[in-house]
């Protein structure tokens, strides 16, 4: 990317999986290779048209579950770009949870969740991992991104937890309010700009790259 002063500066889109029948249906779906749903391919389909001619793409790093991969090889065989998987995208591990309704899981557990509801930067359902325990994995995919390319556009392909999280880690947000400060809908795409200064915000949850009528889809 060109900044309007004619500086380079390299631009990291962190893009949400399309819609699953989990995110649809409320569904805790972490490490489980949840399916997308028939609106969460035809969101892909519209995602990689969009990149398919727009920036100066340099690489797409992705998840290594197939609702992330899916996507991630899509545009980077249309604009001939190398595609990595990087083990330390990967969803949030919810542990016990995983497959579970959110309001089921709220209603007979109803302490444990009210605990993660609160602190999810530092409790974890049992058997699953904290939102510290992400950063900690996800941030040096980040690093490795910035330290390897000076301009031009990276597209990460990853999930709701992840981009959360490495979203707040960027703006300085506690990571403990990750769930309760940013939104993150399917197929949305959060944007960087690296800069000496620090990073820039560009966009946040943005659904502008897809048609209206695909905007839509299970959970924030």
């Amino acid at each position: 990317m060109t900044t309007a002063g004619g500086a380079q500066v390299l631009s990291v889109h962190l893009i949400r999986h399309g819609e699953t029948q989990a995110s649809r249906e409320h569904r805790f779906c972490g490490l489980r290779d949840c399916e997308l749903s028939d609106l969460g391919r035809q969101q892909v389909e519209a995602l990689t048209r969009h990149w398919s001619d727009n920036g100066d793409l340099r690489a797409v790093h992705t998840s290594p579950l197939s609702r992330c991969r899916l996507l991630a090889e899509a545009i980077a065989a249309h604009r001939a770009v190398p595609v990595h998987v990087d083990e330390g995208l990967r969803e949030i591990d919810h542990g016990s949870w995983d497959g579970r309704r959110e309001d089921e899981v709220r209603a007979t557990e109803p302490e444990a969740y009210q605990a993660y509801g609160d602190h999810p930067g530092m409790i974890a359902p049992h058997g699953g991992e904290t939102g510290y325990q992400v950063a900690a994995r996800a941030l040096p995919v980040l690093t490795r991104i910035t330290e390897t390319y000076d301009d031009g556009d990276v597209l990460v392909v990853s999930h709701k937890a992840v981009i959360r999280i490495v979203a707040c880690a960027l703006l300085g947000i506690d990571i403990d309010l990750y769930r309760a400060r940013l939104a993150q809908p399917v197929a949305s795409v959060t944007s960087f700009d690296i800069r000496p200064g620090g990073p820039l915000l560009r966009r946040l949850g943005d659904l502008s790259d897809l048609p209206d009528e695909l905007r839509t889809g299970g959970g924030v």
